[in-house]
C-alpha cells in the first residue's frame, strides 16, 4: 500500500525530506525564501509546493 503525498511538513520533516539541516529550513523562512503557515500558533508547517520551489531555485552548481 502506498501513502499519499503529504501537502505540508513540520520544519524537522521538511529538513529531512530536503536533506538539509533544520537550521537551514529555519534560516530560509526567516529570510523569506520559504513561507511558514500556522494552523496553530506554535506549530509552523511548510507546504510541499513551497519546498519544491525552494529546491528548484537553488543553484545547480557549487559556488567557487
Amino acid at each position: 500500500m502506498t501513502t499519499p503525498d503529504r501537502i505540508a511538513y513540520t520544519p524537522a520533516e521538511a529538513a529531512a525530506v530536503c536533506g538539509v539541516s533544520i537550521d537551514t529550513i529555519y534560516a530560509a523562512y526567516r529570510s523569506g525564501e520559504l513561507t511558514a503557515h500556522y494552523r496553530s500558533p506554535k506549530r509552523p508547517v511548510i507546504l510541499r509546493t513551497d519546498l519544491v520551489e525552494w529546491i528548484e531555485a537553488a543553484p545547480t552548481e557549487r559556488a567557487s
